[in-house]
């Protein structure tokens, strides 16, 4: 099985030219909640928010675009993700 080619393009958190690669979360607070009406989806996007996890944050203003990172950005990424978890245990 062949690693897929990285594109050329600009990091978007070192913002240098780099190769690419795409960032997949390991957590998804939005599909975790599941269904629900309006009033807890809106209180659910506000904890969000509140609590920093810009990874659930980026998928509800991305609309599921993924973040495309070196590789350098995109192991301390998955580091600051990591963290994250253990912090808020999800």
């Amino acid at each position: 099985m062949s690693t897929p080619t990285p594109t050329e393009g600009t990091c978007e958190r070192c913002k240098q030219p780099r190769p690419l690669f795409a960032y997949q979360p390991e957590h998804n607070c939005i599909e975790v909640a599941g269904l629900m009406s309006l009033t807890e989806a809106a209180e659910w996007i506000d904890q969000i928010r509140d609590t920093g996890d810009r990874w659930c944050e980026a998928r509800l203003d991305n609309l599921g675009r993924q973040r495309q990172l070196c590789i350098r950005c995109h192991d301390k990424e998955r580091d600051d993700e990591e963290r994250y978890i253990k912090e808020h245990q999800l």
